[in-house]
Parts: structure tokens; C-alpha cells; sequence
């Protein structure tokens, strides 16, 4: 019956919050951006959305281990978003300064993913052991659908009232949210193992985090030169494909990644290691698709094709990573170590997105965009053929 209440309640809530997290955000982009005009400012408020996750998430890691009662973690974390937003409510006219707006953004995200890690490294003990794959596979889907309807929500709102109006609505949503954190029953597994069984667990457990965290870099190194800068500079400036189709080709990634959460749960019953090594071949496949229009002149109807079509297909195996790893790493990874081994992985797979970026802009001006897919490939590639020696010669002991 508790099982059930979850099932009910947890997505729920992670609608609310999340509509109401992405839209704040979206509007405050808009904001900054109409009161002053600079690029700057606007990179900087992107910079403050993703700084949080990479500098906090190891320590809240352990944080988060290290406290029985997640639950009460999470609505203490709601709460003081919650008085956040309020006091940015009342002050907002008053002030209006950039430093508040700044603050107000930075404090908002390190909330948000104060609570997205607790509720990452809790849900083994909001479902069994064979509901995990079902509810992360609802958690990458109820994220990606808000990702893409809270930017429409968020701009409708901000065109016709004031950026107060926002604010009223993340309040709304984080009253909600907090309290339907309290109808979650977590279970009461015991996290304090012993010294004996803490001992013959950590060559095993420091292993699969060595392998954790790799996958992790070499998927968002892949992602990061590919995603944010490459495909919208050859779409635009290469290819010369108008703006509205560049918007229906960059919404297939999204929408591949809602149809990957779904069949995700539908098809996979259990994670092997075997099973990322498929991934890697297939993203390695992806990426030499992207490629081909840039290596042999093609009509560009056929062009717009074959980049629709690569990135509806890189959404969905983007999503079966996604999925995949999370409910991996909260099947083999021991509960008392999982919030340190989430908060080290998330924080290093971000650095090197972040990093990846920075690098794909200067390949794209001072050496040649022609390589970027092929580097991402040949990353790919040789990850799937690691990984396929690991699990052929059994060097990692998993429980497949």
C-alpha cells in the first residue's frame, strides 16, 4: 500500500516542482536580459544554474548519507526555497538590484538540487528493487516534458505580467510540493553497515565508481562538443537551414528523450554491464550520421533529414544512459555510499560538459568543425570497447 502511495504521490510532486523550478529560471533569463541587454549577464546567470551541481555535489553527497531521515531533508530543502521566493516576492520592487537577482537564482538552484540529489539517492527506499527502472524512467521523462512545456508556460506568463507573477507561481508550486513530501513513506532500511561489511564492499564499490565516473565524462564530453554549440553553428551557419526548422530538428532531442524514458521502462528488466557497451556502439553510430552531410554535398532536404532523424535517435540513447546508469548505480552501489557516489559522479560528468563546450568552440575557430563528430565517435567507440572487455573477462564483480 506504501509502494502504491509513492507511485502516486512521487511524480506528482516532481511535476510541481519542476514546472515551477524550470519557469523561474526561464523568466529570470528573460529578465536580465530586457533590463540589460548583455550577453554577459546572461551567461553568467547560465553559469550560476550549473555551478551549484559541480562545486556542491560531492559534499552533499556525503551529506545526504549521512542522514537517516531523507525525507526530512528534502522538506526542510523545499522550505527554505519556499521563504526564498517569498522574500524575493516582498523585495523585488524595493531592490531590483542584480546582486539580489543573483543571489535569489544561485540559492534557488543549490535547493533544487539539494533536493534532486536526496530524492536521486532515495529512491531505493521510496520503491523496490524492481520498481526502480519504472520510476527513474518516470523521472527522465517527467523532466524532459517539463523542459520542454515550462519555457512555453514561462514566456506566456512573462509576456503578459510582470516577473512577480512567476515568483507567485514557484511559491504556489513549492507549497504544493512540500506537502505532498510529507504523504512519501520511506523505508526503514538500516544504512549503518558494519566495519566487516563496509570493508569487503569498498575495492568493489571504489571500482564501479571509477567506471561510474568515466562513462559519465566520456557521455557528456560527447554531448558537450556535439549539443550546445557544434549542431546549432552547422545548422546555421553551415547548412543555412531556416530558424524554424533548426527549432523542430533541436525539440526531436527532447522528444527522443520522453520516447527513450518510456520504452525504457517498458523493455529493460534488469542492467547489465553489457548493456552500456550497446549504448556506446550506437552513439558512436549517431555521431558518423551526424557527420555525413559534412563530409558529401546533399540536398538540403536530405540534410535537414538525416539531422532530424540523428537527433531524435541521440535523444532516445541519451535517455537509455540516463536511466540506465541512475537505476544502475542505485542497484550496485551499497545505500550508506550512494549520495557520495551520485554527488561525485553528477559533479565531474558536469565539469567536463562544461569543459567540453569551451573546447568545442575552440576546435570550431581555430582548427575544423569536420572533426568534432568524428573525436566524439572515436570516444564512444573505444568506451563500448572497454567496457565489453570488462564484462567479457569479469574484472568488475557485478551482480548482472
Amino acid at each position: 500500500m506504501e509502494n502504491l502511495k509513492n507511485k502516486l504521490i512521487f511524480p506528482l510532486g516532481l511535476i510541481i516542482a519542476t514546472i515551477g523550478n524550470i519557469t523561474f529560471n526561464f523568466a529570470t533569463n528573460l529578465y536580465l536580459l530586457e533590463k540589460t541587454e548583455k550577453g554577459i549577464i546572461l551567461a553568467t546567470n547560465v553559469a550560476f544554474s550549473i555551478l551549484p551541481l559541480v562545486i556542491t555535489a560531492p559534499f552533499l553527497g556525503k551529506l545526504i548519507d549521512k542522514i537517516v531521515h531523507k525525507k526530512y531533508l528534502i522538506i526542510f530543502a523545499n522550505t527554505l526555497n519556499l521563504l526564498l521566493m517569498l522574500i524575493l516576492f516582498f523585495s523585488w520592487e524595493k531592490f531590483n538590484m542584480l546582486y539580489l537577482i543573483y543571489s535569489g537564482i544561485l540559492l534557488n538552484n543549490f535547493f533544487s538540487f539539494l533536493v534532486y540529489l536526496t530524492f536521486e539517492a532515495s529512491i531505493p527506499l521510496l520503491f523496490s528493487q524492481n520498481w526502480l527502472i519504472k520510476a527513474n524512467s518516470i523521472y527522465s521523462t517527467i523532466n524532459s516534458v517539463c523542459g520542454v512545456l515550462a519555457p512555453i508556460i514561462g514566456g506566456f506568463l512573462y509576456s503578459f505580467l510582470k516577473i512577480q507573477s512567476i515568483l507567485i507561481l514557484n511559491i504556489f508550486c513549492l507549497f504544493i510540493v512540500i506537502i505532498t513530501n510529507f504523504f512519501l513513506t520511506f523505508s526503514n532500511k538500516n544504512i549503518e553497515e558494519s566495519e566487516k561489511t563496509l570493508e569487503s564492499t569498498a575495492d568493489k564499490s571504489n571500482d564501479l565508481l571509477k567506471l561510474i565516473v568515466g562513462t559519465g565524462i566520456i557521455f557528456n564530453i560527447g554531448y558537450g562538443l556535439t549539443f550546445s554549440v557544434t549542431i546549432p553553428y552547422l545548422i546555421n551557419k553551415v547548412f543555412q537551414i531556416d530558424s524554424k526548422i533548426f527549432g523542430i530538428i533541436q525539440s526531436c532531442f527532447y522528444i527522443g528523450m520522453i520516447f527513450g524514458a518510456s520504452l525504457f521502462a517498458l523493455r529493460v528488466k534488469n542492467i547489465a554491464l553489457s548493456y552500456f557497451s550497446k549504448i556506446f556502439y550506437k552513439l558512436g553510430g549517431i555521431f558518423l550520421l551526424f557527420s555525413l552531410p559534412i563530409f558529401i554535398s546533399l540536398d538540403l532536404k536530405f540534410t535537414t533529414a538525416i539531422y532530424t532523424v540523428a537527433m531524435l535517435l541521440f535523444g532516445i540513447q541519451a535517455s537509455f544512459f540516463d536511466v540506465g546508469l541512475t537505476s544502475f548505480i542505485q542497484k550496485e552501489i551499497p545505500q550508506n555510499l550512494l549520495g557520495k557516489y551520485l554527488g561525485i559522479f553528477i559533479s565531474s560528468s558536469k565539469l567536463f560538459f562544461l569543459l567540453s563546450i569551451f573546447i568545442s568552440g575552440i576546435i570550431i575557430d581555430y582548427l575544423s568543425y569536420k572533426s568534432i563528430f568524428l573525436i566524439g565517435a572515436s570516444l564512444f567507440v573505444i568506451t563500448a570497447l572497454l567496457i565489453s572487455i570488462i564484462a567479457k573477462k569479469g574484472l568488475l564483480q557485478i551482480n548482472d
